[in-house]
């Protein structure tokens, strides 16, 4: 049975609120108080180490590091729209024409004309008729 009590032990952190670290604790006199081995003040929380890290959104070290490497990774990499070169191969470069806004243009303009309202249309065809 003290086998099982040793494994709580171990898998229980404490965190002290003051110190806002994970800390070593000793146990005053009642059941569930502890006092932080840094600064001794009974403001200590305890729970699994998951538990603790999540309630106090406490980063990993190895989480930040991945983090970190991500980063790095990000700003090596080429920017959108930039040639990628393998090995022994040459950048061809490659010209890019403007668009042609006439054309587009007169496009509209033609399809406005189509949408004239009923009432000039009608009009029109008052005028043609004498």
């Amino acid at each position: 049975m003290a086998d099982k009590k040793d494994e709580v032990e171990k898998a229980v952190i404490y965190y002290c609120k003051d110190c806002e670290k994970i800390v070593d604790t000793y146990q005053v006199g009642r059941k569930f108080v502890y006092k932080c081995a840094i600064c001794a003040t009974k403001n200590v929380a305890f729970g699994t180490e998951r538990s603790i890290k999540n309630f106090f959104r406490i980063k990993d070290e190895v989480e930040e590091e991945k983090v970190e490497e991500k980063k790095e990774e990000s700003k090596t990499e080429t920017p959108k729209g930039a040639a990628v070169v393998e090995k022994n191969e040459e950048v061809k470069e490659t010209k890019v024409e403007p668009v042609k806004k006439e054309a587009d243009d007169s496009k509209k303009n033609e399809e406005k004309k189509d949408e004239t309202p009923k009432e000039e249309k009608a009009e029109e065809k008052k005028e043609d008729k004498k």
